[in-house]
């Protein structure tokens, strides 16, 4: 389900402050559950390919310091269009808080009036994000199957995070401010998504070939 849109301006030099949109989902349910999370972002024009920019510049945002290791599944930006869209899987256990989201790490040091076509207007990056709850397979050869058979009852948050940091590393100007869900609520509930009908397909053709080579 499209949950809220976003809006990230991206750091240009070294010394501009970092910005990151940033999610924060509770899973209440009672069972570790695998969560997909797309962001979908519009190019104003249908311009210049900026695939690599994106890939260079704009990084998830994963629950440790030293980057995303808990993201599953991950595909980098792609584009199809005048959109382009990234995602990853996160499983969140029962009762636990996560956070994700985009950051916009590096600088892009490009010199003159250039402004890759994807953050026009205003060196900003703009779009909406998505959270699914996907149909996984318990083993690698097998049909995926979904997770559960109703709905996952979570809890969401979005927020901008803006912080500038000195030459020493530490803190010289950190603020936060929530943004608004399109529900208007932060209790949602994500019905869990059915196997592709081919996939299924494969998935049970592959278990009869087994039984019948082991006859053979």
């Amino acid at each position: 389900m499209i949950v809220s849109q976003f809006w990230l301006p991206v750091r240009w030099v070294v010394k501009s402050p970092g910005h990151a949109f940033e999610v924060m989902v509770t899973n209440l349910e009672g069972e570790e559950l695998r969560f997909r999370f797309r962001f979908v972002a519009t190019q104003s024009l249908d311009g210049n390919e900026c695939t690599s920019t994106l890939r260079e510049h704009i990084d998830p945002l994963g629950n440790q310091r030293s980057g995303p290791a808990s993201l599953l599944a991950r595909q980098p930006w792609t584009r199809r269009g005048r959109l382009y869209a990234t995602r990853w899987d996160f499983p969140i256990g029962p009762g636990e808080t996560q956070r994700t989201g985009l950051a916009a790490r590096t600088p892009l040091n490009i010199g003159g009036m250039f402004i890759p076509d994807v953050f026009e207007p205003e060196g900003a990056l703009r779009g909406h994000w998505e959270l699914t709850l996907p149909a996984i397979a318990a083993s690698v050869g097998a049909a995926p199957q979904a997770q559960r058979s109703s709905p996952a009852r979570v809890l969401i948050a979005a927020w901008h995070r803006v912080h500038q940091r000195d030459g020493d590393g530490g803190s010289v100007h950190e603020g936060s401010w929530p943004l608004p869900l399109g529900s208007g609520q932060a209790e949602h509930l994500i019905p869990p998504d059915l196997p592709s009908r081919s996939r299924a397909t494969a998935g049970k053709r592959s278990a009869v070939r087994a039984p019948m080579r082991r006859a053979e």
